[in-house]
């Protein structure tokens, strides 16, 4: 681990192993000491008086070594622990369901291989589904097609597959539900998971602001769900595609032909995560890259790009990974023997 006390940026979390048996996790990078009441969140005078007085000691950094569990894993969720001295963050990336995800599937067997990575990696289960499941008995729809489609969701097996409809019906439920507190919050969707699950357990402020309990509201969501994504709505990956934009000519009328979109599973709660736009359900944020190493066997790890290896939409490499990506599928990692198409070299200027 001290191989990463001169870690600087980007702040990120590493995970190793050894040939030993040893595991373990470290977060790294200069993480600024603030003075009470600066989080860095906002805007401060730039007077001096909320410069930073130091960086957080790389040896206080979250790390673990050989847990007990025999298991890590991490998934942009909080790793801090109660009573930690330092403000690391105060916007953790996601809710705890892709690291409650991971950590059942590497319980779910005594041995893991690359094949069962590979499939953690391509894990579409929302947990999500889970906690609002018990809600669904509940509703009281007005309409006989959703009443219908809440039976379906309560038997679903919360799989956000492309083709699976149900995964279409819950998201915009779910997208619906987010907009319950938009008058209080001034945003339309507000998604926040703990505070929906709470006001549906416990009842909140907003739900009595509307003049109904925040079960009437639920239902009344789940009613404009289905009509939102209609009686027979179509599979997820047709609403939920993932887009890939070029950098530049995204921007130009040579957009349509630089830019991909291609259907995709996930949510923004599963392990293959997919956030999207609750407007339209598009998706903007994914597994940009994947790998699987192979400690025992280094020539036999695999890895995919979104896309391809160049930059260059004329290129051949420009996006011939995509629909490996997409559906899942792999390209070899190869040290030794491997064919070079082009070179290029980059020479540093010399000095005026």
């Amino acid at each position: 681990m001290r191989a990463l006390d001169g870690y600087v940026v980007p702040g990120q979390n590493f995970v190793f192993g050894d040939t030993q048996g040893h595991i373990g996790y470290s977060a790294s990078g200069r993480i600024p000491l603030r003075r009470p009441g600066h989080s860095g969140l906002y805007p401060v005078p730039g007077d001096g008086s909320w410069d930073w007085h130091g960086y957080i000691p790389p040896s206080q950094l979250p790390r673990r070594f050989d847990p007990a569990s025999g298991l890590l894993a991490t998934a942009n969720n909080r790793v801090t622990r109660p009573g930690y001295p330092y403000e690391l963050s105060l916007e953790w990336g996601d809710e705890p369901y892709r690291l409650e995800r991971i950590s059942q599937l590497l319980q779910a067997r005594a041995r893991h291989d690359r094949r069962s990575m590979r499939a953690m990696q391509q894990d579409r289960v929302t947990l999500l589904y889970f906690e609002l499941r018990p809600m669904l008995g509940k509703l009281q729809p007005r309409s006989a097609l959703a009443r219908r489609w809440r039976d379906r969701l309560s038997a679903w097996d919360g799989d956000c597959s492309p083709d699976s409809a149900e995964a279409t019906v819950f998201q915009a439920w779910y997208t619906e539900l987010s907009t319950l507190p938009a008058k209080e919050t001034g945003t339309l969707y507000w998604n926040y998971p703990r505070y929906l699950l709470h006001a549906l357990r416990e009842g909140d402020p907003a739900c009595t602001a509307r003049g109904m309990s925040c079960l009437e509201f639920a239902s009344r969501a789940l009613d404009q769900a289905v009509d939102r994504v209609g009686g027979s709505p179509p599979a997820w990956g047709v609403l939920h595609r993932a887009h890939l934009a070029h950098a530049l000519l995204t921007h130009t009328l040579l957009g349509h032909l630089t830019d991909r979109s291609v259907p995709f599973g996930g949510g923004r709660y599963t392990v293959d995560v997919g956030w999207y736009s609750p407007r339209d359900w598009s998706m903007f944020h994914g597994p940009s890259y994947r790998q699987v190493i192979d400690l025992a066997e280094p020539e036999k790890s695999v890895f995919v790009l979104a896309g391809g290896q160049s930059g260059n939409w004329l290129s051949a490499q420009y996006a011939d990974e995509l629909p490996l990506w997409q559906k899942g599928g792999y390209l070899p990692m190869r040290r030794l023997g491997y064919q070079v198409a082009h070179t290029l070299t980059l020479v540093p200027a010399k000095p005026p």
